[in-house]
């Protein structure tokens, strides 16, 4: 089953430290069993701007480094 869903908040998580910010825009994509999504990053820890880039292809892969989650909500 799909991790994520079109019009879901996720987060690109180093350790437990959220580096970017996005919105799934398309998918999930099943390629050689691993689901992919495009996302519109809206944040990023550095400051740096997707500009000219529409949207990133990710896959659902984590590792003990890096993972996607969905947004946790800080109200």
């Amino acid at each position: 089953m799909a991790k994520f869903q079109i019009g879901d908040k996720i987060e690109f998580v180093k350790f437990n430290t959220p580096i970017q910010k996005g919105i799934v825009i398309a998918g999930p994509f099943l390629v050689d069993k691993v689901d992919h999504y495009h996302v519109k990053w809206e944040w990023t820890e550095d400051g740096i701007e997707w500009k000219n880039m529409e949207c990133d292809l990710i896959s659902d892969l984590s590792s003990t480094k890096y993972h996607y989650r969905l947004q946790k909500n800080k109200q």
